[in-house]
């Protein structure tokens, strides 16, 4: 285990997870949550259309383009890529 302290490397910080309360558990995201995700956004389609920008093509919330994006997410998160 390393700490900011050993390396001036931010790759090196160690993030515990998951977080885990009695009511909530945060975690990253994991390979194969493509699938959850995209049923989750087709679930609440109707009120994210509505209210978030992001939400205006159903068809880019397909569980495979969910997936790539996940991972695209977790690679960032490794690397503490903030883009």
């Amino acid at each position: 285990m390393f700490s900011r302290g050993h390396s001036t490397s931010q790759v090196l910080i160690d993030i515990p997870m998951p977080i885990r309360t009695p009511r909530l558990t945060i975690r990253s995201k994991q390979v194969g949550d493509g699938a959850i995700t995209s049923a989750a956004v087709a679930e609440s389609w109707e009120e994210l259309n509505r209210w978030m920008r992001w939400a205006e093509n159903r068809e880019a919330f397909t569980a495979e383009l969910m997936e790539i994006r996940n991972r695209q997410v977790m690679a960032s998160f490794l690397l503490r890529d903030r883009k």
